[in-house]
């Protein structure tokens, strides 16, 4: 621990060094040491700063430093050289120094507001005799920005009717597809009510009641009269058909015949 405090001090007084801090898992990162404290120390990169815990620290390397190199580089530039500054945020761009290239491609648009190239390097556009950025840009031409783009009115009036064909569509279909799913329902629903039905009308089934013969008249059931044919040895076409007895005639004002019970047959017989 000694000799890396030693180490990180001696680097902070080398100027234009870059310090290579390797961390304990193996990953490193290129800058500048700016800042050291017991428990951290803190690295100048071309974008800004990041600050590490000691602990998390294995070894520092130090070497040749892009960013120093910058900083010396515009130390010696003439305030009005603009040729100079677009140069060097050239350089820095190369060597990943966003931050500091646009630093340098700024101070030659203000020596030079007509300097092309630094103008395109901020990412500037050229309407008439104005630079401006992109967007203002854009503007100035007659675009309006529509869903992260620059489009003309007219295409946007065409977007927003395509978009708004396709989602009628959609909702239709989507409505479509619900009414067809409603309809299933209603059929399946129909269909275990008419089951249900069948089964409770299958539960509450009375046995068909049994037919008793009855006796009415003299008369014998079929049954006993094919009995009595094998008795007799005649078929029953061959037994004599019983002669009719004639109804009788009730004269107005007279009483009701009397109606004799008929006898029972044998028990035998039944």
């Amino acid at each position: 621990m000694r000799t890396l405090v030693a180490c990180l001090l001696f680097s902070l007084a080398i100027p234009a060094r870059a310090d290579e801090i390797v961390l304990k898992g193996g990953r490193s990162l290129v800058g500048e040491i700016a800042e050291r404290t017991a428990t951290s120390v803190t690295v100048e990169i071309g974008p800004g700063r990041v600050t590490f815990p000691l602990a998390a620290i294995d070894h520092v390397v130090t070497g040749p430093s892009a960013l120093g190199t910058y900083r010396e580089r515009a130390r010696r530039l003439a305030a009005g050289d603009a040729a100079g500054w677009l140069a060097l945020g050239r350089w820095a761009h190369e060597r990943g120094l966003a931050t500091q290239a646009n630093e340098a491609f700024e101070r030659a648009v203000a020596i030079d507001p007509a300097n092309a190239p630094a103008q395109e390097a901020l990412g500037r556009v050229r309407v008439g005799d104005r630079w401006m950025t992109r967007d203002e840009g854009y503007r100035a031409q007659g675009l309006v920005q529509f869903q992260g783009e620059w489009l003309t009115p007219q295409e946007r009036d065409a977007r927003l009717a395509q978009q708004q064909a396709e989602a009628t569509i959609e909702r239709q279909r989507v409505e479509s597809e619900a009414r067809v799913r409603e309809a299933e329902a209603r059929a399946r629903q129909a269909e275990a009510e008419a089951r249900r039905a069948e089964a409770e009308a299958a539960a509450t089934d009375q046995p068909t009641a049994t037919l008793v013969p009855v006796w009415i008249g003299g008369g014998l059931p079929r049954r006993h009269e094919h009995d009595r044919s094998e008795r007799t040895g005649l078929r029953h076409d061959q037994r004599p058909t019983p002669t009719p007895r004639p109804s009788p005639v009730r004269h107005a004002g007279a009483p009701l015949p009397r109606v004799q019970p008929t006898p029972m047959p044998p028990a035998g017989l039944r």
